[in-house]
């Protein structure tokens, strides 16, 4: 196997909401698999299509039917290098009247407080690692990797650093050094492991940017649970976890010691999903 490695450095975070939540609700403390997708669907869909937005639809689930679900994207993950991450509130005061009834507009209570969910992660240093099918041509992807500009709302920019191809090998240690996220139902139980949280993470979400849902989106979104580094109050770190907790396969990715070990479940997982949820081409 191989693997796409991106390393990148965010600005000052990123503000990611939690599907079907509203503009002030929280956001997710680390970027989930399927905020990743729309980061690499966008260059894609303007290199190939010309835009990234048709009418109501996102691009994005042309992105997923071409690339993933033909099985070249196997596994998508995400961790902290260097750093740390946090989630916060940030609170502001908004012009509430436009959205309220005609008859209920007063100048009293024009103006309203929210609380918008921001995760805070000043320069800290991040992996993206995709596993990468064997029909996958590497230079596209290298090419789509280094023009991300943002993870996240439009806000959340990022730098890329460096973009490789690396050899993905068989871990034989063990005792793993885990840096990235993985699915919970990789390990035996949870318990007993320091370090960690449980985060459902979506991994497809509803692109349809209607009200109503169409028969493609109808079962979006699609989220798991995932085990996520996290030190005390703050997201990051590393987890040390012994082979015998372990129930799925663990790769070690070549030239990257920083990437730790990888712990992923089927390596068709991802395309398998697509294609149940998406459709074949």
């Amino acid at each position: 196997m191989k693997a796409l490695v991106i390393k990148g450095l965010h600005h000052w975070g990123f503000s990611i909401r939690v599907p079907l939540q509203s503009a002030a609700g929280k956001s997710y403390p680390v970027p989930p698999p399927s905020t990743i997708i729309g980061a690499l669907a966008k260059p894609y869909c303007v290199n190939n299509m010309g835009y990234s937005m048709n009418r109501d639809m996102s691009c994005t689930i042309d992105f997923i039917k071409h690339k993933i679900s033909t099985g070249e994207v196997k596994w998508i993950t995400y961790g902290l290098i260097k750093g740390a991450a946090v989630p916060y509130s940030d609170i502001s005061r908004e012009l509430r009247s436009p959205y309220k009834q005609s008859g209920k507009r007063s100048i009293s209570d024009a103006f309203g407080v929210a609380a918008f969910g921001k995760t805070y992660s000043p320069s800290s240093e991040f992996v993206i690692i995709i596993i990468l099918g064997d029909s996958a041509v590497d230079s596209d992807w290298v090419k789509l990797s280094w023009q991300i500009t943002s993870i996240g709302s439009k806000e959340s920019l990022i730098t890329i650093t460096n973009v490789s191809i690396n050899a993905v090998k068989e871990s034989v240690s063990e005792l793993k050094h885990v840096v990235t996220y993985f699915p919970t139902l990789c390990i035996k139980s949870a318990q007993g492991l320091y370090g960690i949280e449980e985060v459902e993470l979506t991994i497809f979400n509803k692109y349809n940017l209607t009200s109503s849902l169409n028969t493609l989106t109808q079962a979006l979104p699609y989220s798991e649970s995932f085990i996520v580094p996290k030190q005390y109050l703050i997201y990051g770190g590393s987890i040390r976890i012994s082979k015998s907790l372990i129930k799925c396969d663990v790769y070690n990715i070549e030239n990257c010691p920083e990437c730790g070990d990888l712990i992923i479940p089927s390596p068709t997982a991802l395309s398998e999903i697509s294609r149940k949820l998406f459709g074949d081409n």
